[in-house]
């Protein structure tokens, strides 16, 4: 809502094959440049990965899967909410839940159903 916070996501993979990997990041702005600060949130794809190992007994490396950043809990400009989909071999997105990262406090949380988003913000997409 303040316009301080930039929601990054970067796939890895490759044209052909699809989606391999998704990295999220937040770039968080300061009136001054040397304050701002980017963070990689590699702690919501591990825990992603070992919710499904510890759970449901599946490897997710083992599959090509994608974190879709769906963008900021309107009710906390700090939670990120997210949906994880699996692809099948027909390359057909599976459902793995919604989830959301608290920035903050650093709590990832899988949720029931998706909270209002916040609706400012740009979207730029990938065109070939």
């Amino acid at each position: 809502k303040d316009s301080k916070k930039v929601l990054i996501k970067e796939k890895i993979g490759s044209v052909i094959g699809g989606i391999y990997k998704t990295n999220l990041y937040v770039h968080i702005l300061a009136s001054d440049v040397e304050n701002s600060k980017t963070i990689k949130l590699d702690n919501l794809d591990e825990t992603i990965k070992h919710y499904f190992l510890d759970w449901e007994n599946k490897q997710l490396i083992k599959y090509k899967y994608d974190i879709q950043p769906l963008g900021f809990n309107d009710a906390n400009d700090n939670e990120i909410i997210t949906i994880c989909w699996v692809m099948d071999n027909d390359n057909n997105k599976i459902n793995l839940g919604i989830w959301s990262y608290d920035i903050e406090a650093n709590e990832i949380k899988i949720l029931e159903e998706i909270p209002t988003i916040s609706i400012n913000g740009l979207f730029l997409k990938e065109t070939f």
